[in-house]
C-alpha cells in the first residue's frame, strides 16, 4: 500500500502494527517513514527515535533520523504544536459548542478564538506566491517559509503555555484551510455544518460588527448577504478540502447530529483525531474552559430549541430568497430532498397567520 501511494491506508496499517507489536523497532522505523511523507516530520522523528531505543532496528532508521533534523534543524520540538486541529464553520453553526465539548477532554486544549490567522494566512499566501523568488535570493526557501509560519502560529499557543493537542475554534477558519494545510501538514480540520436556514435565522438577529471598519458584519444586514455567506463558505471549504486535503485531515459534521446522536457523534470526531473517548464530553457544560465562549446557551448542555428555529421565522419571501441563492445546497447537504419545502412553509405560515 505504501508503494501504491495509499498513504493514509499505510499510516493506519502500521499503527496497527505497532499496537500489537510495540517492541518491535521495524515496525516503528515504517511507521515514521509514513508519517514523514504524509507531512509530520516531528512524529516521523519521534517514531526514529523509538525504532533506535529498541533492538531491532532497520540500519536506515538512523539515516532517516538524521535526514529529518537536517532538513529541520531549526524546527524546535518545544516550539512547535503537533497536529493541531481548527474547527471551522460558518458564524452560528456550533463551533463554540463543540470547542467546549473539545475542550473538556483531558488530552485537548481549546484556547480563545485567535482572530489573527486571516491575516497570517494572507501574508503566508503573499510571500509564497509573489515573493518567492526574491526571497530565494538570500537562500531563504519555501520550507524555510513554512517552518518560520508554523512557528509563528505555535507561539500563538505555546505563550499561554498550550502544548500538545490544541484546538483553535476561529469559524472564519474556513477560509485559512488551504494556507493552514501548507504550513500544518499534519493539522486536523473539524468542519460543522448546520441547516443553512437556521443559520440565516439565527445571524439576523446578531449586532455583530467588523472590527477593521467598525460596520455591522455584512452576513448580519439581510437575508441576501446572510444566505450567500452559508453557501459560498460551504462550497469553499468543499473545493479545498477535495483538492488539497485528505480523509486523515478534514471531517465534516452536522450540527443537528451532534444535538440528536450526541455521544455517537463525539465519538466518530474523537476516533477520527485519533483520542480515546471519555466520558467527560458530555458533560461539557459542567467545566471550567480555558477560553471565553461567545455564547451562553451552550454552557447549559445540549438543547434542541434552536433545531429548525428558521420555520417560525421565514416569512414567504425569506423562503423564496434563501431557495434562490442556495436551495440547490440545502439538497445536496441532505437537508431536504426538494424545493418542495418553500411551499410548504408558505401553507404552514398562512395557517398560522390566519
Amino acid at each position: 500500500m505504501f508503494n501504491e501511494g495509499s498513504l493514509e491506508t499505510a499510516l493506519a496499517v502500521a499503527r496497527e502494527g505497532i499496537e500489537k507489536f510495540s517492541e518491535s523497532g521495524e515496525m516503528w522505523n515504517d511507521y515514521g517513514v509514513i508519517q514523514n511523507q504524509l507531512g509530520n516530520p516531528i512524529g516521523a522523528a519521534k517514531s526514529f527515535e523509538k525504532a533506535l531505543s529498541l533492538r531491532d532496528e532497520p540500519p536506515e532508521t538512523y539515516q532517516n533520523l538524521e535526514d529529518i533534523r537536517q532538513e529541520f534543524a531549526s524546527l524546535l520540538p518545544d516550539e512547535i504544536i503537533e497536529r493541531p486541529v481548527f474547527i471551522c464553520g460558518t458564524g452560528r453553526s456550533g463551533t463554540t459548542l463543540l470547542a467546549m465539548i473539545l475542550d473538556s477532554h483531558s488530552n485537548i486544549l481549546v484556547g480563545p478564538e485567535i482572530k489573527a490567522l486571516q491575516p497570517i494566512a494572507k501574508l503566508y499566501s503573499e510571500l509564497s506566491s509573489q515573493l518567492s523568488e526574491h526571497l530565494s535570493k538570500y537562500n531563504f526557501l519555501h520550507a524555510d517559509l513554512n517552518i518560520s509560519f508554523r512557528k509563528l502560529i505555535s507561539s500563538l499557543f505555546t505563550k499561554r503555555n498550550m502544548r500538545g493537542r490544541v484546538v483553535e475554534h476561529t469559524p472564519l477558519n474556513i477560509l485559512t484551510m488551504s494556507e493552514l494545510i501548507s504550513i500544518f501538514p499534519d493539522a486536523q480540520f473539524l468542519h460543522i455544518i448546520r441547516d443553512g436556514r437556521d443559520v440565516v435565522s439565527s445571524l439576523l438577529n446578531q449586532q455583530w460588527i467588523e472590527l477593521s471598519t467598525g460596520k455591522p458584519f455584512g452576513p448580519t444586514e439581510n437575508i441576501v448577504k446572510a444566505s450567500h455567506y452559508w453557501k459560498d463558505l460551504i462550497v469553499r471549504a468543499k473545493e479545498v478540502s477535495q483538492i488539497k486535503l485528505s480523509e486523515s485531515n478534514y471531517f465534516e459534521i452536522k450540527y443537528e447530529k451532534l444535538i440528536d446522536s450526541q455521544e455517537e457523534t463525539i465519538r466518530s470526531i474523537l476516533d477520527f483525531l485519533g483520542e480515546p473517548f471519555e466520558s467527560a464530553v458530555l458533560e461539557y457544560h459542567k467545566h471550567e474552559h480555558s477560553f471565553r465562549p461567545s455564547t451562553n446557551k451552550p454552557q447549559t448542555g445540549i438543547y434542541k430549541s434552536a433545531l429548525g428555529r428558521w420555520k417560525n421565522e421565514f416569512s414567504l419571501q425569506d423562503a423564496q430568497i434563501f431557495d434562490s441563492i442556495a436551495g440547490d445546497l440545502l439538497i445536496e447537504l441532505g437537508y431536504e430532498e426538494n424545493n418542495d419545502w418553500v411551499t410548504l412553509t408558505t401553507l404552514k405560515n398562512e395557517i398560522v397567520s390566519d
